[in-house]
C-alpha cells in the first residue's frame, strides 16, 4: 500500500488505519488450536535461526556503515496485515 492509500470503493484518500485483531472462540480453538501452537513453534524455531545465522550479521555490517536494518526476524513472528477504515464511505479494506 502506498503511504496515503486510497479507498477502492469510493476513491477517497480520507482513511484511517485501524487496530483490528484476530478473535477466535473456544470453538475454533478446540478444533484448530493444536495445529495452530504446531505452527507458531514452526514459526518461531524459523525466526530463530533467521536471527542467528542472518540478522546479527546484517544488522552489524549497516551499523558500520551507519545505516539501519529491518530485522527480518521480527516480520516473521509478527506478519499483521493493516486494515483500513474509510471515514467517507465507511468501507474497510486491508493494506
Amino acid at each position: 500500500m502506498p503511504i496515503n492509500p486510497k479507498c477502492p470503493k469510493c476513491g477517497s484518500s480520507k482513511v484511517k488505519l485501524t487496530a483490528e485483531r484476530s478473535r477466535h472462540n473456544l470453538i475454533w480453538f478446540i478444533i484448530f488450536g493444536f495445529f495452530w501452537c504446531i505452527w507458531w513453534c514452526l514459526k518461531a524455531v524459523l525466526a530463530f535461526y533467521v536471527l542467528i545465522f542472518f540478522d546479527w550479521w546484517f544488522a552489524i555490517i549497516k551499523k558500520n556503515q551507519g545505516k539501519g536494518y529491518v530485522w527480518l526476524s521480527k516480520r516473521i513472528l509478527q506478519n499483521k496485515s493493516r486494515v483500513y477504515y474509510c471515514t467517507k464511505c465507511g468501507h474497510n479494506f486491508r493494506g
